[in-house]
């Protein structure tokens, strides 16, 4: 993740969550959504968008998903 992007300061972001790797983020994602009863995934960085795409399957069972070029209107 881009701990610079501007991105993370939007009204919208309540909460940001940092990783190292890849290495079973399915499962890291899954367990916040979880936890913190999340029903929007919305990567705002390129990898992270592109990942989301990767696994949209998987996580839409667990949440709303938007893609990283996704509209909301």
């Amino acid at each position: 993740m881009n701990r610079k992007n501007a991105a993370k300061f939007s009204k919208f972001i309540r909460k940001t969550y940092y990783y190292n790797s890849y290495d079973h983020l399915d499962d890291q994602i899954i367990d916040i959504i979880k936890t913190h009863k999340i029903d929007l995934i919305m990567p705002y960085d390129e990898l992270e968008g592109r990942w989301i795409r990767e696994n949209m399957e998987l996580l839409s069972k667990y949440s709303t998903c938007m893609g990283h070029r996704d509209s909301i209107f």
